[in-house]
């Protein structure tokens, strides 16, 4: 198997301190470097203002200044990159430290014949990565349909027509499908030696000669969650063993490294019941199958120490189809919904053992801060329950955020669902997903527009009626908070009207904090694209985007600073203001909103402390 990467000068950087050039942008080129087990200690940033130490992978990212106060160091970068640091570091001592280990593979820079395979998305990407190092002269495809169009202004042939280019054209296989393709060139006898894979993410192989990739979104969060903790991993031998060393390379322990033979689940899996997993993580490097998630289950494992590095998540769990279903609503968008459930969209905690008094209900509303829908985390409600029943109250909470539920979403399902609950509290804990609204029409959900367009594209080339485009109401004058503000108030008004007691809270967010603690800069960095490049005017310039704001995070940066001074301006006394609640601590956030364990007992606490005098009352 050959990667369109090839690496050399590797010892030049033995036994020497390996320095990443740059940060995020260096992400791909760092999962590379691990796949090829090639080590490294940190990554640079270029930037010159003052700032805190964060981490990125684990590895911490240092500055030209401490850069130089590296003894025996190298300074490695992307084949794309490598360029750049040099016209950077061009008559500085620097310079020196430079070592070129990454090139394109040399029968593909220098290729008569160089043809990517497949028209999608990840072949316009290997094109645009090659642009300038390598001679695309057409694209491939098994769609005989596609033969004889273009694509990135490139001539598109049939697979068959392979055999009428030289034996030494060489073929890079530019999509997910990379075992089925490679098959098929083998049936049209291409010679495996001219055949390449580009990688994406991590890319890995098994003894068996499949190919692994992981997503880079699920490697960095399961990596962020991994630190401090205890981990096991299980799958194919070949596959386990490069992701122990992975590990390992980013000073990551693995407990319990468990490997079978062959690329398929044979029973092995079961060997885990003989370790102590109770506080493990364990990490599944196979595909995700009911099958195996199963014996996990048998052996005791919960939900949240399960991690499919395919699609892991910090936020919910390695498989949410289990949990719930995710279904269209017409009112809202989407919806959650999951069997045995009382009333469909909400989650019940609930402890009525406290004699005979009836029980409090409480209506919670919000966005995925508040959902209790498939989570690793304990949601913040069932944290109040939990403070509830300590104090004896017999209580029914129903649980009723859905990620990515804004204030309007919340205010209709209030009126639709809610009130038929009967509950003596609702509460609202909401915010941020406000703050990312880019919509002119913020209270249609964009799930809702997304159905609506397109249900109105399929009207339109139908016989159907006279249906021309949708309407979507009227935008509204005012900005950001004040919307947000306002669908607060109308829930306010609708519990009025029916006696229902409301407490609204405006949530904190990592965008917002006065001070990024240990822990939060590496979230900065991984989420908030904390550190990286713009080009003005042809010339490229390193910023910190936190402070000067950038797509797509530069708005909800903007906000979370308008919302927290919007709000200080509200006096009533229904509404609680929670956007300084974690300002003096660090390590509570998961991402930019959502939070540890510990940071929902923290914000339960306080909806517990705005509450507590309708339950004296009851």
């Amino acid at each position: 198997m050959q990667s369109i990467y090839q690496y050399y000068n590797l010892e030049q950087i033995q036994n020497k301190k390996v320095v990443c050039f740059g940060c995020l942008e260096a992400q791909e080129f760092a999962l590379r470097l691990l796949g090829q087990d090639i080590c490294f200690d940190y990554f640079l940033y270029l930037g010159d203002e003052d700032y805190c130490l964060p981490h990125f992978m684990n590895k911490q990212i240092i500055n030209i200044e401490q850069l130089k106060l590296l003894d025996r160091y190298v300074v490695v970068a992307s084949y794309r990159e490598l360029e750049h640091a040099y016209q950077i570091f061009s008559g500085t001592a620097i310079e020196q430290h430079i070592v070129a280990i990454e090139r394109i593979h040399p029968l593909i820079s220098n290729a008569s014949n160089l043809v990517i395979y497949g028209t999608g998305t990840r072949a316009g990407r290997v094109f645009e990565s090659l642009y300038g190092y390598a001679d695309v002269k057409m694209f491939c495809d098994s769609n005989q349909d596609k033969a004889g169009t273009s694509f990135q202004e490139k001539k598109v042939i049939h697979v068959s027509e392979l055999s009428d280019y030289p034996k030494d054209t060489c073929i890079i296989i530019g999509s997910t499908y990379y075992d089925e393709i490679r098959d098929t060139l083998r049936q049209y006898g291409v010679d495996e030696k001219y055949v390449f894979y580009a990688e994406y993410g991590l890319t890995l192989f098994s003894n068996d000669g499949y190919k692994v990739s992981y997503p880079i979104k699920s490697l960095l969060d399961l990596i962020q969650d991994c630190k401090n903790k205890q981990i096991a991993i299980y799958g194919e031998s070949g596959i386990v063993n490069k992701m122990s060393k992975i590990f390992s390379n980013l000073n990551i322990e693995v407990q319990v490294s468990l490997g079978r033979d062959g690329f398929e689940e044979n029973g092995t899996i079961y060997s885990l019941a003989y370790y102590d997993l109770q506080n493990v993580i364990c990490i599944m490097t196979d595909s995700y199958t009911s099958a195996a998630h199963d014996a996990l289950e048998q052996m005791g494992l919960r939900e949240t120490q399960l991690a499919w590095i395919e699609n892991y998540n910090s936020f919910s769990v390695s498989c949410t189809d289990r949990a719930y279903n995710c279904v269209l609503d017409p009112h809202l968008g989407h919806a959650h919904i999951k069997d045995g459930e009382e009333y469909s969209g909400f989650v019940k905690y609930e402890n009525i053992t406290f004699g005979d008094s009836a029980p409090f209900i409480i209506l919670a509303l919000g966005g995925s801060t508040t959902s209790g829908y498939g989570v690793r985390q304990k949601p913040w409600s069932e944290y109040l329950s939990d403070m509830l029943a300590q104090k004896c109250i017999n209580h029914v909470i129903y649980c009723g955020g859905t990620d990515s539920y804004t204030a309007s979403q919340e205010l209709i399902k209030l009126i639709r669902d809610g009130i038929w609950l009967k509950p003596d509290c609702v509460i609202s804990y909401s915010g941020i997903n406000n703050m990312s609204i880019f919509s002119k029409v913020p209270f249609v959900h964009y799930y809702q527009k997304e159905l609506y367009d397109s249900l109105n594209h399929s009207i339109a080339s139908s016989h159907w009626g006279k249906m021309r485009g949708v309407n979507y109401g009227v935008q509204p004058d005012c900005d950001s908070f004040e919307f947000w503000f306002s669908q607060i108030k109308m829930m306010r008004a609708v519990c009025d009207s029916l006696d229902i007691d409301f407490k609204a809270f405006l949530q904190p967010t990592l965008c917002s904090k006065k001070k990024l603690y240990k822990g939060d800069e590496d979230l900065d960095v991984m989420f908030l694209n904390g550190y990286g490049i713009i080009k003005e005017n042809g010339k490229e310039t390193w910023i910190r985007l936190k402070a000067e704001g950038a797509d797509p995070y530069g708005k909800i940066i903007k906000n979370a600073y308008y919302f927290r001074e919007s709000v200080k301006k509200v006096k009533e006394a229904w509404f609680y203001d929670l956007s300084d609640l974690f300002d003096g601590i660090g390590g509570i956030y998961i991402d930019p909103c959502h939070v540890r364990g510990e940071g929902n007992n923290m914000i339960a606490g306080k909806i517990y402390e705005a509450i507590q005098n309708d339950l004296k009352q009851r």
